[in-house]
Order: structure tokens, then C-alpha cells, then sequence
């Protein structure tokens, strides 16, 4: 008890958090930001503090790491960490081929299990993990931060607020020139990326992310093609050696989604970048556009959609990236890795959990998605993309699928983007690109019904709040 709060420690052992992505998004952006701004609060004087414990192979860098903040404990040992039951959590960022059966041994000791992606590199150890932890009973999750990144909780509110009418298609484009090391430039990802025999290749690396933001966005997969490719034969190792690439640089996937949507995914550390960002999202739906990236999305409605003509003998008198109209953000958005961790919080007071020795954290919480699975358990394709293997048990690491806005913010949305796009159809009239006079004074109608709908709305809040008083 600290000034009257409640604090609920939980030791949670983080595995491999020397690496790039468990060191900087989990360990430092997350849980550290976590213990910096004093925990994560679950209820009126009560919080969840995080004691985390690295775990690896490299006691230098542990020890460097865990000198950032004072209650950061490290050790070498394992099965010292998970046999203290002071640690109720086991976090996996290891390379690939090591964490299944460190998550097997984490769940044998009756550790709550939060990992990154994906969780095996075969259908058949990934399905083994699922059934070892459903019938151990324990909480577990995987790492799905794409959900989380700005652009695509903004992605997630048109979606939400009907904007798009009936959604058609999506098309995804990531990736960036990654070096070989042979041109005097460092490589940005490790060499074991590119061997098949150390479990790397960029199937197994980020079809898993597409497959969960598919299923939380757009609908179930109901079937998936998928070609890989290694373009480049030969790099350049950490030791200043050339080895050979084993492993896929590029894949080529096409999902078809049981609501007839198709999404294609094109995924490549061999493509130069002549794009808005590392990752793009295409939403075309019959009503409105939208694209998301990284941090920012920007829409086009319908009714501000250009009538371009085929004409490859002259020069285009339609600028069509002018067409498109900032989604605003509406509060601000912390880093995605960080977020999940917050979302394991309990819903309710973890005093429960705590007497009962279940790990706070592995609760449920109010702010979490409707779907009962967590999304992808294993790697895509086969037998583990279609069924049961893909999703988690059913624990309590749900996903938030964005900001849950009120009836009246939602009003207050539409309007906004309808007034906007109704102004950009004008100008677009103005230009002579739009000639249909009348379709703009049914808009201007349209935005005049809504208006009066937003005022109607505001009077019934307000007589419902006195009502309350």
C-alpha cells in the first residue's frame, strides 16, 4: 500500500528481450514505460506494477538492461526464474526455433503465457502448445501490436462507423530494402532471418500479422494462396562472411474471406519503398476508400471519388492523391506493444485473482474485443490457418479493436467527414471534374437531415443526464 493505492506485483520472466524487438518495444517502450508512469491502474486506488525478470544467454547485455531501472532483476538460469512463484507470467521473444518448448516448460510450471509471433514454426508443435495450455488451464496470448498501431485503430473506426458501405477488397503492401551487407551498408535484420535451417524466411515472420489483422478487421479466411520467393541468393553475415539464403525475402498471398471480401498481401525485404510507409492498407468499399499506414490514414467518400477516363496520350488532369482527406486522431495513441501489455489488466479488482493465486494480468478486461480467440496460435498456412490451431485458447489477453465511441461521437464523426468530403465534391465541381449539380444539393440535404438528427440526439442525452441527476 503506497499513499493509499493498492499495488498488485507480478513478476513476469522475459525470455530473450536482448534481442532488437524484445529489447526496445517490449522491455523498454513497454514494460519499463509501464513501471515509469507507476503501473497500470485497474480501479479506483488499485494498480498492477510489473516486476519484470530477464532471462537469456548473455549476462553482459542482461545486466545492462537490467541496470535501467532498480526493481529489474536478471538471471541465466531458467528453471531458477520459473520455479519462484514470484513469477507468475513467462514472456517468449527468443528466436523462433527456441520457444516452443520454452513456453511448454513455462506452462508446466504453471506460468501465465505471453509471447511473440509466431508461437512454433510447424502446424504440429504450435497445435501441441494450444492443447497443453488449454488443458493446463492456464491464461495466454500472443503479440498482435499491428491492431494497435495508429493507423489501423483509425482503419478500425470507419470500419465501425459503416463508412465504407459494403467492404469489397484490401490490399496490403509491406516491406523495404533490406541490405545485403555487400555494399558497404549494415544490414538492418540478422542474418538467421534469411536461413530456412534457423527457422527464419518472411512467411513465418509476417503472414501470421496479416492473417490477425484479417480476422479482426475484415472477417474469417475461408481460403489462402500463398507464393514465396528468395530474390536475393547470397548475403553478407555478422561475421563479415557471405553465406547463402535459404530462406523466402518476398511473399505473394492472396486470402478469400467467407463475406466474399478479398485481401492480397504482398510482403518483401527486397522492394524499394515509393509509398506513403513501411506498411500500407488498401480499404476499397462501395460507399468509400481508405488508406492506412503505420500512424496515419486519410479516406475518400464516395461522393468525392474523381470520374477519371482512360487517356494515356496526355498528361492526367486529375491529381488523384489530392482526392483524400486526413482521418483525424481523436485522442493520443501510445506504442502498440505497449497498449497490448496494458490490455492484460483485470476487469474487475485483481484482489480475487491474487487470493486465489492466478495472475492478475491473465484477466479479462472491459475494453477488450468480442471475439473469444486471440487470432493466430501458429504460423499461416495448412492445416493451422484454417482451424482450431489458430487461435489461442480461450484466455483472457483479448484484443481492443479501437476506441469505443459513443453514439453521439459517432454522429459527430460522420458529420465531420461528410461535411469535408460535401466541400471537397464542390471543389472537384469547381474544376470541372463533377458535373451533377443535383447529386451535391442531395448531399448538402443529407448533411442538413443529419444535422438535425445530431441536435435531436444532443437533447435526448442531455434530458436523460438531468433525468439521472
Amino acid at each position: 500500500m503506497t499513499n493509499g493505492t493498492k499495488i498488485h506485483n507480478v513478476g513476469i520472466i522475459m525470455n530473450g528481450v536482448t534481442g532488437r524487438m524484445g529489447t526496445n518495444q517490449h522491455y523498454i517502450r513497454s514494460i519499463l514505460a509501464i513501471m515509469e508512469q507507476g503501473g497500470v491502474r485497474v480501479g479506483e486506488g488499485e494498480v498492477i506494477m510489473p516486476r519484470p525478470i530477464l532471462v537469456g544467454r548473455n549476462e553482459p547485455k542482461l545486466r545492462r538492461l537490467a541496470a535501467m531501472h532498480e526493481q529489474v532483476r536478471y538471471t541465466t538460469d531458467l528453471e531458477a526464474a520459473l520455479a519462484d512463484p514470484a513469477n507468475q507470467v513467462y514472456f517468449d521473444a527468443q528466436t523462433t526455433g527456441r520457444r516452443a518448448s520454452a513456453v511448454k516448460r513455462a506452462i508446466a510450471a504453471g506460468k501465465h503465457v505471453y509471447c511473440e509471433k509466431p508461437t512454433a514454426v510447424s502446424t504440429e508443435a504450435a497445435y501441441e502448445l494450444y492443447e497443453v495450455a488449454r488443458k493446463a488451464g492456464v491464461k495466454n496470448g500472443v503479440v498482435q501490436d499491428k491492431l494497435w498501431l495508429p493507423g489501423l485503430v483509425k482503419l478500425k473506426t470507419l470500419i465501425d462507423t459503416g463508412f465504407f458501405g459494403e467492404i469489397l477488397s484490401v490490399r496490403g503492401e509491406f516491406g523495404y530494402w533490406v541490405f545485403t551487407g555487400g555494399d558497404g551498408v549494415e544490414p538492418q535484420r540478422p542474418s538467421w532471418n534469411y536461413r530456412k535451417e534457423d527457422d527464419g524466411g518472411i512467411i513465418v515472420d509476417m503472414l501470421c500479422h496479416w492473417r490477425y489483422v484479417i480476422d479482426n478487421l475484415f472477417g474469417k479466411v475461408k481460403a489462402v494462396s500463398c507464393l514465396g520467393a528468395t530474390h536475393v541468393k547470397e548475403r553478407i553475415g555478422e561475421d563479415g562472411k557471405p553465406y547463402r539464403c535459404t530462406a523466402d525475402d518476398a511473399a505473394y498471398a492472396t486470402f478469400e474471406l467467407e463475406n466474399g471480401v478479398v485481401a492480397q498481401f504482398n510482403s518483401s525485404w527486397t522492394v524499394r519503398v515509393r509509398r506513403d510507409d513501411l506498411l500500407i492498407l488498401q480499404v476499397d468499399g462501395t460507399k468509400g476508400s481508405a488508406v492506412a499506414g503505420l500512424r496515419d490514414c486519410v479516406a475518400q467518400h464516395s461522393s468525392a471519388t474523381p470520374r477519371p477516363t482512360w487517356n494515356p496520350d496526355i498528361d492526367s488532369p486529375i491529381r488523384f492523391f489530392d482526392g483524400w482527406t486526413q482521418v483525424p486522431t481523436y485522442k493520443p495513441m501510445d506504442n502498440a506493444f505497449k497498449v497490448q501489455w496494458e490490455a492484460q489488466r483485470a476487469s474487475s479488482s485483481p484482489s480475487s485473482a491474487s487470493k486465489a493465486g492466478k495472475s492478475a494480468p491473465g484477466s479479462p478486461c472491459r475494453n477488450c474485443p468480442r471475439k473469444p480467440g486471440l487470432g493466430p496460435f501458429s504460423v499461416p498456412g495448412g492445416r493451422a490457418s484454417q482451424g482450431r490451431a489458430s487461435q489461442l485458447t480461450r484466455g483472457s489477453l483479448r484484443l481492443l479493436y479501437g476506441p469505443r465511441m459513443t453514439t453521439l461521437l459517432r454522429k459527430l464523426f460522420w458529420l465531420a467527414l461528410f461535411l469535408v468530403f460535401t466541400l471537397g465534391f464542390v471543389t472537384l465541381f469547381d474544376h470541372g471534374y463533377v458535373t451533377n449539380a443535383k447529386f451535391i444539393d442531395d448531399s448538402r440535404s443529407e448533411v442538413n437531415d443529419l444535422i438535425q438528427l445530431l441536435h435531436a440526439s444532443t437533447a435526448q442525452k442531455a434530458k436523460s443526464d438531468d433525468s439521472a441527476k
